[in-house]
């Protein structure tokens, strides 16, 4: 008998703290209904943010992202979660806030991908190397007559040229050489350049403060 009027409370209690978690959930979304994704995501790039935008769902989604970017995006955590988010609807009001913060998703990571002409203005100009294991001692990025034109030097002496591409967050290399380097730029601001480049650990660049290279890497 006294568990039995020990369990009833529990019951009368469970409803009301179900319906106080919902009620949490709608409040951390209730800002998505006034959101502009596509302004949001210019601001980010401006300032060097090219995290993409994840939602939580039946797993974790990162609406408007190519499938084959998913996967290194998971790996390098170049995501950011709208926090909230989830597939467990408790009222038509929280249903109604997670498509919302899909939508939303979706705009500011095409809005990443398309405009990659905000990007390319944040790392034109001079770099050196922030970290040890940077490949490249000092390289420049220029656009010449509508080509984009790399170059390179190790200890101020000429090291290797070729051209460049930036698509949406992938940086490529093209040498002279007929090597080709292919990076994700993992974080781009007006001082600071990281590049990942497949099986290798990140490189990080800078404007000043540069770090030597003794020897080159090819």
């Amino acid at each position: 008998m006294t568990r039995l009027f020990l369990c009833i409370p529990l019951l009368l209690l469970s409803p009301s703290l179900f319906a106080q978690t919902c009620e949490d959930k709608v409040h951390k979304l209730h800002w998505v209904e006034n959101a502009e994704p596509r302004k949001d995501a210019l601001i980010a790039l401006t300032s060097g943010n090219i995290k993409l935008i994840a939602v939580y769902g039946y797993t974790l989604l990162m609406p408007g992202v190519e499938e084959s970017k998913i996967a290194n995006a998971r790996k390098t955590g170049n995501f950011t979660v709208i926090e909230g988010t989830g597939d467990a609807l408790c009222s038509d009001e929280y249903a109604r806030l997670n498509r919302i913060a899909y939508k939303y998703a979706k705009i500011y990571n095409e809005t990443l991908a398309k405009n990659t002409t905000v990007l390319e203005t944040v790392i034109l100009g001079d770099w050196c190397a922030g970290s040890e294991n940077a490949f490249h001692e000092e390289f420049s990025l220029t656009i010449e007559d509508g080509e984009h034109i790399f170059s390179s030097w190790l200890h101020h002496r000429p090291a290797v040229s070729g051209k460049w591409v930036l698509k949406g967050k992938t940086f490529t290399i093209y040498k002279s050489s007929g090597l080709i380097h292919i990076y994700i730029i993992e974080k781009a601001t007006p001082k600071k350049l990281i590049l990942k480049e497949k099986d290798y650990e990140p490189e990080t660049y800078v404007r000043e403060e540069c770090i030597s290279v003794p020897l080159p890497k090819e």
